[in-house]
């Protein structure tokens, strides 16, 4: 376990397709995608909604300063 994984700051993701095509004996960190977008609980949603639509994503992680996960912020469907 490393510093960061102590304090419970995100390193991570892993995407769907990972975890469906992938070796299922793969460790996590060696599929994730590292240093993932966040926002952070101050943003706007109706700004935040209208780029992730532009940008083609369904939902963010939404995280403290100090990159501690808070929560996941999903759009709704459009």
């Amino acid at each position: 376990m490393t510093h960061h994984e102590e304090l419970g700051i995100i390193m991570g993701i892993i995407q769907s397709e990972q975890l469906e095509h992938g070796d299922p004996d793969t460790i996590f960190e060696r599929v994730m995608v590292e240093g993932p977008t966040t926002v952070r609980p101050s943003e706007e949603t109706k700004a935040l909604t209208e780029r992730m639509r532009s940008a083609d994503v369904a939902a963010i992680l939404v995280s403290s300063s100090d990159g501690k996960l808070l929560g996941l912020y999903q759009a709704a469907a459009y």
